[in-house]
């Protein structure tokens, strides 16, 4: 659905959601971190959007804005989802 992996996770995240008090956050480059969030983020729910593991994709920093969400799970640690990544993810929410 989006011009790659970043995209495509925006586009699953719109189509089934209008807001959102959780999101979950995992890397785009290595597949467990989001493959074991999946559950998580269907039980609460709230949608799972990928990164890159030192850039925050400018298609999930707008998505990010529009959900609004109070809380948000980074998936792995700093060696797959960098300091700097969530610092602009932080940055981006209000």
């Amino acid at each position: 659905a989006g011009s790659d992996r970043y995209g495509t996770s925006v586009q699953i995240s719109r189509s089934a959601y209008g807001s959102s008090d959780a999101v979950f956050i995992a890397t785009g480059t290595n597949f467990p971190d989001g493959l074991a969030g999946g559950p998580v983020a269907a039980l609460l729910p709230g949608p799972l959007l990928l990164v890159a593991p030192s850039q925050l994709p400018s298609v999930v920093k707008n998505e990010l804005q529009r959900l609004g969400p109070d809380r948000v799970f980074v998936l792995g640690g700093t060696g797959v989802v960098s300091g700097s990544v969530v610092k602009a993810i932080d940055a981006a929410l209000p």
